[in-house]
């Protein structure tokens, strides 16, 4: 109630929960935030008992606070600084990979509104399209893995079965030519930069690939509360989210299938929120297993 009581952003400010911290004075957008361990947590008293979280946008200079024992922990470390932090002695990089149940999830989003993405065939050919494993091994520098289906290891619904798609342009140029975009098509992508590991260079490296095939991705790099509202009306061709690993797959399930407007109306994916809905009735685990990997199967065909 205290939730629809106030707009979002005041919420986002002053948020009310019962959590194992509690903020210590007033946070201001931008500015570092201070936690204190909350004695009554019903779990017992965390540890440790104060936190400080800063941002820094700057990837070398999160390292530097790292190295120079000003910061504790940093997150999104910089590929090129990760041979100086483990050479430092200092601090070591543990990676969080999806493929392992692990980190989060990188997720493209076509909206079905538009003509050419409604054509599944059309969607299917950009998948064909794209050389992942170029991408791991020459943007990512091997930190990272391709991984198939929308559900990674560790989640309900996980299904070792389904593998990446294939690289192969000559059945996306197929796949295009009878889905009547022979000719080629050309759409907008909103991508972040400096968000995600390497986000920018990821969709640089995959546009002349679909180029290839005939289809031209514009590049445009949007801010991600943008990004959201877009997503949220439908005013966008490729969107990129993301998607932290979790065990019930049911919120990115929602999120994909209902919460922006285009692919709430796209009739295609009803049958898909059938199997939603079916795995929501029910508290069984071997049941909602059996139906995520339906789901997760569907919506990798």
């Amino acid at each position: 109630r205290q939730r629809q009581m106030c707009i979002r952003d005041r919420f986002n400010k002053t948020p009310i929960g019962a959590g194992p911290y509690k903020v210590v004075g007033q946070y201001a957008s931008g500015q570092p935030l201070t936690l204190q361990a909350y004695s009554g947590y019903w779990a017992g008293v965390p540890s440790p008992a104060k936190l400080t979280i800063k941002l820094i946008q700057d990837a070398s200079t999160r390292t530097a606070e790292l190295l120079s024992g000003r910061a504790h922990l940093i997150e999104n470390v910089s590929i090129a600084d990760i041979p100086q932090i483990e050479r430092s002695g200092k601090a070591k990089v543990q990676a969080l990979k999806a493929s392992e149940g692990k980190g989060r999830n990188i997720q493209y989003t076509f909206n079905p509104a538009r003509p050419f993405f409604a054509d599944l065939r059309v969607r299917q050919a950009l998948n064909y399209a794209v050389d992942r494993d170029s991408i791991v091994k020459n943007v990512l520098e091997g930190h990272g893995t391709v991984i198939a289906g929308i559900m990674p290891k560790g989640w309900l619904g996980y299904d070792s079965s389904i593998q990446p798609w294939p690289y192969d342009p000559a059945k996306a140029k197929s796949l295009l030519q009878s889905a009547g975009f022979g000719g080629g098509f050309q759409f907008t992508w909103e991508i972040t930069d400096g968000v995600f590991l390497r986000d920018r260079a990821i969709a640089e490296a995959i546009a002349p690939m679909l180029k290839d095939v005939g289809v031209t991705a514009n590049l445009r790099i949007t801010e991600r509360a943008v990004q959201f509202s877009h997503f949220y009306s439908g005013d966008y061709d490729l969107n990129t989210l993301q998607w932290p690993v979790m065990k019930d797959p049911d919120g990115n399930l929602a999120w994909n299938l209902a919460t922006s407007a285009p692919m709430a109306a796209y009739k295609p994916y009803d049958p898909l929120r059938t199997l939603e809905y079916q795995a929501q009735a029910t508290y069984d685990l071997g049941q909602r297993t059996t139906i995520y990997k339906q789901l997760n199967r569907q919506m990798w065909d």
